[in-house]
């Protein structure tokens, strides 16, 4: 009897376990993962890292099994992080486990040791203690499919969580932050510095090493201090040489000199956690079943789902009708979905656009696939559109794009029903969206981002007489429009061809003429190159037309070109000196310049361009401004004036700058071009908070601070 009883306890007590740990599973939790081995006996770098006492152990080895690990933190991707620490060898290790949520403890097994390549493997076992920030999904293919990361968090330690990323790549690129509790649209802001809490469980990676490292390791740093001062009294002496003290302590007292940056963080503005996208991209695929859905995560199969909470509502209902029409044509052999196996059908997936015109709510439809092969295929794809519209009358187009590469721009597009375009109202302006223009997919927050970069310029005043605004990655004009009314001049570019063409529709549609369109990839070199000749040609024409009203804007611009650095960083200015519009201008226009500052305006004394700019070699190089202005200009024999040509094209120099650029931001020439442009005020709007932080970190060492 004691024994069945014993045996039915532990029969509870294993089917419980199971039970406790199911969430491992049901949560899809990648359960390998693999860690470099990063030895700290010595090195500095992690010593202000904090670590959980519970992770650190004395000695690891392969089959151990580590109890009640901690997970620390949460990163972009959604996956969890975990740090542990060994004391014995001094080894740093950080793992990460998709799905895992702060203060979540785990066990731990050591799969494999490889000390050639100095990694070692780790595998997730089991949950042992949950965390109070967990919730249940509303998704059921949540674990599996890759458009979302976040629903098993609670949506306010979401918010906690993201603003701790943008803190934590403050401090990776050194950036002195102030917080706020509000968001940058509400007034009465109250910035204060952000102390970190201080948490029993955790402890200074310095501090374990005080604890744990042997002391001959101190004794042998201090006997090699010891012998370094000896050889070096020993050179100084038989050499005729004096140490400098003084020299160290001024360089301490410049340092304390410097001014500090802040730079300021608002409270963030949120949408709606479900139902916020305007755009769906669903994929097809056909391997032993026919899928439909999204993409699972780091990988190109597809998850089959049903229903989707992110997008919206009306996305819904057509995503459910296009999937009961493809289903049926499908099994009655009218289309042919893409098989990756075989590399057969024409059918990839479609893309479901919605807007809200004049409070009426339009959807675009759009198939993707490779070439149709017979007219059959298009009448069958016909009769699915047709259907579509009769069921549903806010469908205004159905169309399909033959993919004959992945640029989107290089596709034919066949109209199946109705039109090829939808219409999109925000306030009082009108735009027109395609099939294959790019649109911000969060409309609620994107209105706010216009009301921000609004409040921006009203606040320090860059909507003054004579500016102009640059767009870059303009797409579709969505802030380009609006804040055309507050500058004399737009400039909006963008690579893709489809883009200038709406926005050109666009500009017609809203009445404003006072934006110019470019076709332009602004990560080549040569277009580059080609933009700062416009804008030394303006500068040339504004001085020749003797635009004295404009002497202090260029003046100023010049003179940016021109700052003092520091030691560090001359290599990069003179460097930065070359791509710049306005370091290769003709003697003439430096002469104009200092002649209106000394004749006019001699109280100004701060302001004059000096002649020492011409006398040093990487400021101005004459052979350099004669090759290059061969095709624009002639030089006279008498007066050195400047003919040019007429009805040349000019950009005039930009006041304010808005980035836009794609999720891997900007490259390292197109860093440079625009801190060789010299515009005071640079709005960087991103989607990607990695590479955002890592250009403004570049852009500041560049001198835009």
């Amino acid at each position: 009897m004691y024994c069945l009883n014993f045996y039915n306890v532990y029969i509870f007590n294993n089917l419980k376990r199971k039970l406790f740990n199911s969430q491992i599973l049901k949560r899809g939790i990648s359960d390998v993962c693999e860690s470099k081995i990063i030895t700290l006996t010595k090195s500095k770098e992690y010593d202000k890292f904090k670590i959980y006492r519970n992770n650190i152990y004395n000695n690891i080895y392969e089959n151990q099994i580590l109890h009640g690990v901690k997970v620390h933190n949460v990163d972009s991707k959604g996956y969890g992080e975990i740090a542990l620490y060994v004391t014995r060898k001094h080894s740093l290790f950080f793992l990460k486990y998709f799905l895992l949520i702060p203060e979540e403890q785990v066990n731990i097994k050591v799969l494999q040791i490889n000390k050639k390549k100095e990694k070692i493997s780790f595998q997730v076992l089991c949950k042992t203690k949950k965390s109070k920030y967990e919730i249940t999904p509303q998704c059921e293919h949540f674990s599996k499919c890759g458009g979302c990361m976040f629903q098993h968090i609670d949506y306010n330690f979401e918010k906690q969580l993201k603003r701790n990323l943008l803190i934590s790549l403050c401090e990776k690129y050194n950036i002195n932050i102030l917080y706020s509790n509000q968001n940058y649209l509400q007034d009465d802001h109250n910035f204060v510095t952000l102390n970190e809490k201080k948490e029993q469980d955790l402890i200074e990676i310095s501090q374990i090493k005080s604890e744990y490292i042997n002391d001959n390791i101190n004794n042998e740093d201090q006997d090699d201090s010891e012998n370094a001062n000896i050889m070096e009294e020993r050179y100084l002496n038989n050499n005729n040489y004096k140490k400098l003290h003084n020299i160290y302590q001024k360089e301490k007292n410049n340092e304390e000199k410097r001014n500090i940056y802040y730079a300021k963080l608002y409270n963030f503005i949120y949408s709606n956690d479900y139902n916020y996208r305007n755009k769906s991209s669903i994929n097809f695929c056909v391997t032993d079943h026919l899928s439909i859905g999204f993409y699972k995560k780091n990988s190109y199969e597809i998850c089959d789902i049903n229903n989707c909470y992110i997008h919206d509502k009306y996305i819904q209902d057509i995503y459910t009708q296009i999937k009961n029409e493809i289903k049926e044509h499908f099994i009655k052999n009218n289309i042919y979905i893409f098989n990756k196996i075989n590399n057969n059908g024409y059918l990839k997936s479609v893309d479901i656009k919605i807007s809200d015109y004049n409070k009426e709510k339009q959807i675009l439809i759009n198939f993707i696939g490779y070439t149709l092969t017979n007219t059959q295929t298009k009448k069958n794809l016909i009769t699915i559109a047709n259907n579509l519209a009769l069921k549903n009358p806010m469908i205004k187009g159905v169309l399909y794009n033959e993919q004959k590469n992945k640029l989107k721009q290089n596709k034919k597009e066949i109209l199946l029903y109705g039109q090829n375009h939808i219409y999109h109202s925000y306030n009082k302006y009108i735009y027109k969206l395609g099939a294959n223009t790019f649109f911000q997919p969060n409309q609620y927050l994107n209105q706010y981002i216009i009301r921000i970069i609004s409040k921006i310029i009203e606040k320090y005043k860059i909507n003054s007489s004579n500016t102009c605004l640059y767009d870059l990655f303009c797409g579709i004009g969505f802030y380009s429009i609006p804040l055309a009314n507050l500058f004399d001049h737009v400039i909006s570019i963008d690579y893709s061809i489809d883009n200038i063409k709406s926005l050109e529709e666009n500009i017609n549609l809203n009445k404003i003429k006072n934006i110019r369109c470019i076709q332009m990839d602004l990560f080549n070199q040569h277009n580059l190159k080609q933009i700062n000749l416009h804008i030394r040609r303006y500068i040339v024409n504004t001085v020749k037309e003797k635009k004295i009203d404009l002497y202090d804007k260029i003046k100023e611009y010049i003179r940016l070109t021109f700052i003092q650095t520091n030691n560090e960083n001359i290599l990069v200015e003179n460097i930065q000196k070359i791509q710049s519009p306005y370091s290769t201008l003709p003697r003439y226009i430096y002469e104009q310049l200092n002649n209106f500052n000394t004749n006019t305006f001699k109280e100004n004394n701060d302001n004059i361009i000096t002649k020492d700019i011409f006398k040093n070699p990487n400021v101005h190089n004459d052979e350099y401004i004669n090759n290059n202005n061969n095709n624009d200009m002639e030089y006279s024999n008498d007066n050195d004036m400047i003919k040019f040509k007429q009805n040349e094209f000019v950009m005039p120099s930009p006041d304010l700058i808005i980035v836009n650029p794609p999720r891997k931001g900007c490259g390292k020439v197109f860093r440079r071009w625009i801190r060789g442009l010299c515009c005071k005020h640079i709005i960087y709007v991103s989607c990607n908070v990695h590479s955002q932080f890592k250009d403004i970190s570049h852009l500041i060492n560049l001198g835009d601070n």
